[in-house]
């Protein structure tokens, strides 16, 4: 078995059929990385299609930088109207007339930013926050910590 860092093992080859394999006889498999991109390094080719299978992420906070962007993108993007208005007064053989006009401009952002996924998430006080997707919406979870007294 090839256990260099930089080149995956032969099982590691095989991942995705033995997820499949597993999930068609009721093996539900929860996976962890510190960063997602660590699986894109490590299995190549099969990354997109092991990380299809995980349909419910869980992110807790993530390290700032340009991954974290593409990180937010990939959660998904909403659409947000930037609505500005514009007051004309003028005067003129009539009198004094006032005239608004609006403009939109209509921008595409993430429907969870950078700084939150990167500031907002973790352990805050007493509890621990993440962001759920994988069910149509994008949640955020909030859990009480609890710490375990030391017992001798």
């Amino acid at each position: 078995m090839n256990t260099s860092p930089s080149e995956p093992a032969a099982i590691d080859d095989r991942l995705p059929e033995l997820l499949d394999t597993g999930r068609n006889k009721g093996l539900c498999t929860i996976a962890a990385v510190q960063d997602l991109h660590q699986v894109d390094r490590i299995y190549g080719d099969h990354a997109p299609s092991l990380k299809a299978r995980f349909r419910l992420k869980i992110y807790g906070a993530q390290t700032p930088g340009p991954d974290l962007v593409e990180l937010a993108e990939g959660i998904g993007t909403r659409r947000v109207v930037d609505r500005t208005w514009q007051k004309t007064t003028m005067t003129g053989a009539s009198g004094l007339s006032t005239q608004t006009v609006h403009n939109d401009r209509i921008d595409t952002v993430p429907i969870v930013s950078p700084h939150h996924l990167a500031h907002e998430l973790g352990v805050r006080g007493k509890r621990v926050h993440a962001v759920l997707i994988g069910l149509g919406t994008v949640m955020q979870l909030s859990w009480p910590m609890r710490v375990w007294p030391k017992r001798r």
